[in-house]
């Protein structure tokens, strides 16, 4: 058994001496580790990797349960979280979340008993003994010397031979990383709710309002002095009632609040109701409240704050009135707020903020080999696992709040804006390396540094608002949910309207933005599979935010050297479904574009929808078009509008946008249109009104005039082409000397970068959406510079734009779809 001790409030802690241990098997298994370093360097081995029998899955269990080795303890409880049971019992079945088992302590008035292995094996599918019976585990080491690496990972071996990997990589650390895994910190205690947990939590939020200028910032001065309409006031500690207090006409200058961020799940919380409202104001029990909520009032208490904010009781649930007006106020609510504390691993009210843990089971352990080399285990974060990353309503809770207190269930964690910790890391949790898991530092897969300004309150250039926001919608799309797709918007109304404070002269459109509108309208659905029907009632068919599904906004590429306008924004508006409410539902939206429109027929290669990207366009106006194959990529917006392209073919309207310059290799410029698939709108009978099906791109590649780079014969292939590369890399400058209709952003909207606040407002005045030149040339567009043939595919496209119109205007049927038309190819229509 661990050795532990008791604290003098009755406390079970495990013993320091309780970690890094090793039992009999696996100190012989490290012994051979360090033999195994000495041949590799014997025999100057820049590859190494041996294997080392490790028993049977039921020996690893009782090895674990006993908690006489941290190694065991540690890749035991890694093999019963895994998200996949299928690599322990052979069958195809995925635990839910909720179900991921874990090595927990049984405790009781005799201390720590065996860690209780049952449970966790009683939660896989049935069969799992005998098929753990049956299989033998192997621990496979590979020793990477030339790069200092050593990675362990666990096998099960079936009755046939094959293997199955049941942990992820561990091994040597970098040395950079050597000395936080030799300070990391020893969470003992049996509980998340001990007195030592509870301490560190303190520690964090006194240093972080002591030492941390940026968190105390209150960001932009709308949102100072605003409070919500109601908190609840939680008495003083050991008190056994609460109330609710409306703040109209309480003064709460100085006065501070905790938030509470947490999931409904399938189960309603306590709820504030027309019908409970005055008996709410008088006071209630704490024991009516689950048990998420008690414990947020515990913690509210042990902070010396008096009100706390919880969505389901401040906010009057059966009145529409009452919840548009607070959920419009969801930005100063989190911005304001003293801490939030976030339920992380809880799945619904009644899951609680504390949780009993077993430290060995995920605390780093650290291994010093007998020739001096140290071994450490990774610092797998539970964070990865959090239900609560994956709701809606809770990112811009996260992202909004100064500072955030997270309640695991192996550890608490610590969020601010000067970056993040644990109780195995107290001290930091370096956002720019491996461990960084926070939305706040994370959105896609690497760190976010605007998004950190965002959060301080800094001013970003509008750029870095741009990217930000897109950022931001990839991981709200892809990665969150919602139980009502109506809050699509609603539920990121507060990050909207955080952005836009000081972004002058940018409107919000409905998930979009005014600036670079155009290029902005060229997002992509990112899952097709997974999208459904598309849900106008809560954005229009333009707003990514009308389908239920991951979608990526375009941002600018290193490698675009500049763009070409084929199509100008004239005007785009959104209807608010409350007029005061500028960043929530919307009832419709239009945008005015003026730029050519094709009807044509899309088909594809195969009836395959696994190569469904790469088809062609026909024109009705084209006698030759069904002998030439005019190439183009689709991406729809949704699975049953591809899949009938796919099985038949589809008559749609191409409207060409934009042409991105791309620098490709030295020798090629990459020339990308892109547009939008168009379909006429269904509900309205107006000419020339359209829905969104998805988006296109047809593409050629050009060889560039230049002079030929420096070759040195005694380099190699590889590295000349790389020197050429990064020497050689054409400037905006030098594209459009090559294409006189490609300009870059800087050089089209300099008052951007370095002009003037006066400067920057008058250009926005007479280009709200940042279009640039519009040149409405289309046959011989890039003449004399380059000749069709340079460019066949999109010469193609844009002489059967023209050709298209002239064929509509002197047809006795003209298509009234096409909207009004100015000339040349191009039309005035309208996106709904």
């Amino acid at each position: 058994m661990p050795p532990t001790y008791t604290t003098p409030s009755g406390e079970i802690h495990l013993s320091k001496e309780a970690f890094n241990r090793l039992c009999e098997r696996c100190d012989s298994v490290f012994k051979s580790i360090s033999e195994g370093f000495d041949r590799a360097r014997h025999d100057r081995t820049t590859f190494y990797r041996d294997e080392v029998p490790f028993g049977s899955w039921n020996e690893l269990l009782n090895l674990a349960s006993k908690g006489d080795c941290h190694f065991c303890c540690s890749f035991a409880a890694q093999a019963l979280m895994s998200e996949r049971p299928c690599l322990i019992t052979g069958q195809d079945t995925k635990l839910a979340v909720h179900s991921y088992p874990s090595l927990q302590p049984v405790v009781s008035e005799r201390g720590l008993l065996e860690m209780e292995i049952k449970p966790a094996i009683d939660t896989l599918p049935a069969g799992a003994d005998k098929t753990l019976i049956l299989c033998r585990e192997f621990c496979s080491m590979e020793y990477l010397n030339f790069t200092g690496y050593m990675h362990f990972n666990l096998d099960l071996v079936g009755e046939d031979g094959k293997r199955i990997r049941l942990t992820s990589p561990v091994g040597l650390p970098r040395y950079k990383e050597l000395p936080a895994y030799l300070a990391r910190g020893f969470p003992t205690s049996l509980n998340t709710e001990s007195e030592a947990s509870l301490n560190q939590a303190l520690r964090w939020v006194d240093n972080c309002v002591s030492n941390h200028p940026s968190c105390n910032k209150n960001g932009h001065e709308k949102f100072q002095g605003q409070y919500p309409a109601r908190f609840i006031e939680v008495g003083s500690v050991g008190s056994l009632t609460v109330k609710i207090c409306e703040t109209t006409g309480m003064n709460f200058r100085g006065q501070r609040y905790t938030t509470l961020s947490h999931c409904w799940g399938n189960s309603v919380p306590t709820r504030l109701l027309l019908e409970n409202y005055d008996s709410r104001l008088k006071g209630f029990a704490l024991a009516e409240l689950p048990r998420t909520f008690q414990e947020a009032i515990v913690v509210t208490r042990r902070l010396n704050v008096q009100f706390l904010w919880i969505d389901s009781l401040c906010i009057i649930q059966d009145s529409l009135d009452d919840w548009a007006a607070e959920s419009a106020g969801m930005c100063f609510v989190y911005k304001n707020t003293y801490l939030n504390l976030a339920a992380g691993a809880s799945l619904n009210s009644s899951g609680g903020l504390f949780s009993p843990r077993y430290p060995l089971s995920f605390v780093p352990w650290v291994i010093t080999l007998s020739d001096g080399r140290i071994l450490a285990g990774s610092y797998n974060s539970e964070r990865d696992r959090f239900t609560l990353n994956t709701r809606g309503w809770i990112l811009q809770e996260q992202i909004l709040s100064r500072r955030t207190l997270i309640f695991g269930k192996q550890e608490l964690h610590w969020e601010c804006s000067m970056g993040e910790a644990s109780e195995c890391f107290p001290d930091s949790v370096d956002p720019s390396e491996k461990y960084s898991r926070s939305p706040r530092a994370r959105t896609g897969n690497g760190p976010l540094p605007e998004l950190m300004g965002l959060s301080k309150g800094e001013l970003l250039h509008d750029s870095e608002r741009h990217r930000v926001w897109a950022l931001l919608v990839y991981e709200y799309s892809g990665r969150r949910r919602l139980t009502k797709q109506s809050d699509k918007l609603v539920a990121i109304s507060g990050l909207a309207e955080n952005l836009s404070n000081g972004w002058n002269g940018i409107t919000y459109l409905a998930g979009l933005w005014s600036f670079c509108l155009r290029q902005n309208l060229l997002w992509k659905c990112s899952e097709v599979e997974q999208s459904k029907a598309r849900n106008t009632g809560v954005a229009p068919s333009w707003s990514w935010a009308s389908l239920n599904t991951e979608c990526s906004l375009p941002t600018p590429s290193p490698l675009d050297a500049g763009v070409d306008s084929l199509a100008a924004v004239l005007e785009a508006m959104v209807t608010p479904s409350r007029p005061m409410h500028l960043f929530g539902q919307v009832s419709g939206g239009t945008v005015r574009i003026k730029g050519p429109l094709l009807r044509a027929t899309v088909r594809y290669r195969s009836h395959s929808p696994q190569d469904s990207i790469r088809g062609w366009w026909e024109s009705d106006a084209d006698e030759e078009c069904a002998s030439v194959v005019h190439v183009l990529a689709m991406d729809w917006d949704e699975k049953e509008a591809r899949d009938l392209a796919v099985a038949q073919s589809a008559m749609v309207y191409l409207a060409p946008l934009e042409v991105r310059l791309r620098f490709q290799i030295p020798s090629l410029w990459h020339l990308r249109l892109k547009g939008l698939i168009l379909r006429s709108a269904s509900a309205s009978h107006r000419k020339g009104e359209f829905e969104r099906l998805g988006v296109f791109e047809i593409s050629d590649s050009i060889k560039r005039r230049r002079p030929r780079g420096r070759f040195n014969p005694y380099r190699s292939k590889v590295q000349n082409t790389l020197e050429e590369s990064s020497s050689d890399r054409p400037t905006s400058k030098q594209a459009q000397k090559e294409f006189s209709m490609v300009y870059s952003t800087d050089e089209l909207f300099p008052q951007l970068t370095s002009g003037s606040e006066e400067e920057r407002a008058a250009l926005l005045r007479s280009d709200p959406y940042l279009n640039g030149p519009l040149n409405t040339k289309l046959k011989h567009r890039y003449s004399p510079e380059l000749e069709p043939e340079q460019y066949p595919r999109l010469g193609t496209f844009f002489e059967a734009l023209e050709l298209a119109a002239q064929h509509n205007r002197k047809s006795d049927n003209p298509d009234e779809n096409l909207g009004h038309d100015v000339g040349n190819g191009f039309y005035i229509y309208e996106l709904v």
